[in-house]
């Protein structure tokens, strides 16, 4: 994945395909965009506050009618992950991470 390999043009890449995605009327591109980009963001590139206002798109993105299971399981699972980071890194608490977590689980 360029994310991997160039941050900064993989960043961009998923920005443009979300913007155009919705634009478009596409919920599940722009899922998928929103969703890679709070791996991008957060775990790529250790920006975990901007990664976080990412993943409200996502599972935003993801409550549209049309989205796959597996487009909202892997926004959850990212976002999971992200929430976890925040409260290791103090940006959260674990309690929230934790509650969060068995919330998106249910």
């Amino acid at each position: 994945m360029l994310a991997e390999t160039d941050p900064g043009a993989g960043e961009a890449h998923l920005r443009a395909a979300y913007y155009v995605a919705t634009a478009h009327g596409h919920p599940e591109v722009s899922a998928l965009a929103a969703t890679h980009l709070v791996w991008t963001i957060g775990y790529v590139q250790s920006r975990l506050a901007e990664a976080d206002a990412w993943s409200l798109q996502a599972l935003a993105e993801t409550e549209r009618r049309g989205t796959e299971v597996h487009v909202r399981a892997r926004a959850l699972s990212h976002v999971a992950w992200l929430r976890s980071m925040g409260s290791v890194l103090g940006l959260g608490t674990l309690d929230r991470a934790s509650a969060e977590a068995v919330r998106l689980l249910i």
